[in-house]
């Protein structure tokens, strides 16, 4: 029922949201809202929150820790740095090896303290 009543009162578009609202006075956009200078009135709201619903943005999935990880050792450069790594054990560079190991481990770790603090602020 209130949609149909809604797009009886637009004047030009199927949708609100594609009005030419420059074109219109002030009058005609409080009177096409149904608002005025003082905001709306209680009925107004009750019945744009029951055909809008509350302005909330919807809950993303939660990613799990496992997923940031492998996330973070999707990258291409860890990919080439593990190549390396590889490649220093083949040539007996045991230390060399373990450094990029170590810079691979620092960089994931930093990687999913960060994620996992945006996430969770």
């Amino acid at each position: 029922m209130l949609k149909t009543s809604l797009k009886k009162n637009l004047r030009h578009r199927e949708s609100i949201a594609c009005e030419c609202w420059h074109a219109f006075t002030e009058e005609e956009v409080f009177a096409e809202l149904k608002t005025s200078r003082n905001g709306l009135g209680p009925e107004e709201v009750s019945s744009r929150l029951r055909f809008y619903g509350a302005n909330r943005l919807p809950e993303g999935k939660k990613i799990t820790l496992v997923q940031i990880i492998f996330h973070q050792l999707l990258n291409p450069l860890i990919f080439i740095l593990v190549a390396a790594a590889i490649a220093s054990i083949v040539i007996g560079e045991i230390k060399d090896a373990f450094f990029i190991l170590l810079v691979i481990f620092i960089n994931t770790a930093l990687g999913v303290y960060m994620k996992n603090f945006l996430e969770n602020r």
